[in-house]
């Protein structure tokens, strides 16, 4: 009876097995054939629509400057890598937004160089556009409202705006040696800008005549990296169309978080604060966010700029310095329509307002009676 049984059994088992396999099978087999026929009918789709939009040297040719979400590649013959524009008055027309730039003597956004009056508190700030008030009349950028703040408890309080649209880092080191001997202030306020001051910090330096030197090499291995992740992509027309509004701004913050990239920012804002050291001016970083930062849902936690931003906050601190992480006036619901103009990354008179509330309660007032 075993040798008979013994056959059976086994048969019964090899049946079971065959269904189990079948089941795994269809299990996988089913998502996976789901999967390729989206993927096959939206490429059908964006060859029938976008053919035309997003091709293959498109994206080549504006990844590069999409990653660095900056203007600043090679720079120009100028000594901060751009040129100023003294003593002018302009009306700017970009999109839908419309504001006046008047300039001074110096080239900069604001009021005019002059000399000290007694019981003074004078306040630089350095930065790019977000500092320089892309998009905002002169009396709702950023300095402009923290010296309207700063004056109901000092009246005596005066802000020069030293920022300009498109600087980094390595620029804003340059303005500091050119403005720290003629204005002389008490205090220097840098807006760090996670959007786009971390790369851009790689690829450039400062003479030793003070003037911004932009590395071609450097800026080549950056364009050759992204290249390669581009490279699989490119075939797809669905791919090709997302590339350049989603997956390089997603590259953009998974590189700023690099060790070396936070190391090189650091590195420059620590050579900023010894500049005002030596002068006996206060130091301090503010570290400004995009509007992917507090959008909320998918489009934060895919861009990952609030790392970068808590990330180069901390290494900041570590090393002693000033530093306010301006993402706590972020948090609230509805931050990116509040402080940000629509379909603009750049702060809106209201984030201007709320920053400088922020900057001067948390971080100028305080300071005000100890020693630098």
């Amino acid at each position: 009876m075993c040798t008979l049984f013994f056959p059976s059994t086994l048969g019964c088992s090899a049946v079971k097995d065959g269904e189990t396999m079948r089941r795994w099978i269809s299990f996988f087999a089913y998502p996976v054939f789901f999967l390729l026929f989206v993927t096959v009918t939206v490429e059908i789709g964006s060859r029938l629509l976008l053919d035309e939009v997003d091709t293959p040297e498109t994206v080549r040719e504006m990844a590069l400057a999409r990653l660095l979400n900056s203007a600043v590649i090679g720079g120009v013959d100028a000594p901060l890598g751009m040129r100023l524009s003294p003593n002018v008055e302009r009306t700017v027309h970009e999109g839908k937004l419309t504001y006046t730039v008047r300039t001074n003597s110096l080239g900069f956004r604001g009021r005019e160089p002059a000399p000290r009056a007694a019981a003074e508190h004078r306040i630089l700030f350095l930065g790019d556009s977000m500092v320089f008030g892309h998009g905002l009349g002169e009396e709702d950028t950023l300095p402009h409202r923290v010296e309207r703040r700063l004056r109901t408890s000092v009246p005596g309080g005066v802000v020069y705006n030293g920022a300009i649209s498109g600087m980094n880092t390595v620029q804003e080191l340059a303005v500091a040696l050119q403005l720290l001997p003629i204005l002389a202030p008490d205090r220097v306020i840098l807006g760090y800008f996670i959007g786009n001051d971390p790369l851009a910090n790689t690829f450039s330096e400062v003479g030793d005549d003070g003037r911004v030197i932009f590395s071609d090499d450097d800026v080549g291995r950056l364009q050759t990296e992204l290249d390669e992740h581009l490279r699989p992509l490119l075939p797809s027309v669905a791919f090709r169309s997302v590339a350049l509004r989603y997956y390089v701004p997603r590259l953009r913050y998974l590189w700023s978080g690099r060790e070396d990239v936070l190391d090189r920012s650091c590195e420059l804002l620590s050579r900023i604060r010894d500049v005002c050291t030596q002068a006996g001016t206060r130091f301090s970083v503010v570290i400004i966010y995009p509007r992917d930062a507090v959008t909320g849902g998918l489009t934060s936690l895919l861009s990952g700029s609030r790392n970068v931003g808590r990330s180069l906050a901390s290494r900041l601190q570590d090393q002693d310095m000033s530093v306010l992480d301006s993402g706590a006036f972020m948090d609230c619901d509805g931050a990116d329509r509040r402080f940000y103009f629509p379909n603009d990354g750049h702060i809106n008179a209201e984030g201007a307002r709320a920053l400088a509330v922020m900057i001067t309660d948390q971080l100028i007032l305080p300071g005000l009676n100890t020693a630098p």
